[in-house]
């Protein structure tokens, strides 16, 4: 009748797992606010936002692209596409750490319009932060440290620097 051969070599396998792709964006930027203003530059402060692991955990954003321009538009995307990249941002850290930086070669007396955007490393962004307008001062405060000779009484006025406004 027929010819029947041995029994050959079981396969044995596992089905590969399909990797976890990551497409959710990391936190947006919330709460932005300047400080420390010069005549040619302003600090950011801002709060790190967190981003979503594949296990649930929230982890640390990769990067940041910090934007300012001396113009402001409503239109949020054209404003970000136009605006120009502030170097040197920081290194992100966990979240809810205070971050800071200060963007320099701003022109003194000016307002300026900044916002933030975070990356992951899957190269996910967030939304960009809510645009948020400094202003450089106007010319560098003086100190005196010696007093005219007869001086009786001194009256001192101090100028702050400005504060966070936003548009």
């Amino acid at each position: 009748n027929g010819n029947v051969s041995p029994m050959s070599g079981v396969l044995i396998g596992a089905t590969a797992m399909a990797p976890v792709i990551d497409t959710t964006a990391p936190e947006r930027i919330a709460g932005v606010t300047t400080s420390n203003a010069s005549t040619s530059s302003i600090q950011l402060n801002w709060s790190a936002p967190g981003d979503a692991n594949a296990d649930n955990t929230m982890g640390a954003v990769s990067k940041y692209d910090v934007k300012f321009s001396s113009a402001y538009s409503a239109d949020e995307a054209t404003w970000w596409s136009s605006a120009a990249f502030a170097s040197n941002p920081p290194t992100p850290s966990s979240r809810g750490t205070s971050q800071s930086m200060t963007v320099t070669g701003l022109s003194a007396g000016n307002t300026y319009y900044f916002s933030i955007k975070a990356f992951d490393a899957a190269g996910n962004s967030s939304q960009f932060s809510v645009p948020i307008a400094g202003t450089t001062l106007s010319s560098a405060p003086t100190t005196s440290t010696t007093l005219p000779a007869g001086t009786a009484n001194l009256e001192v006025s101090v100028i702050a620097p400005a504060t966070a406004q936003r548009p």
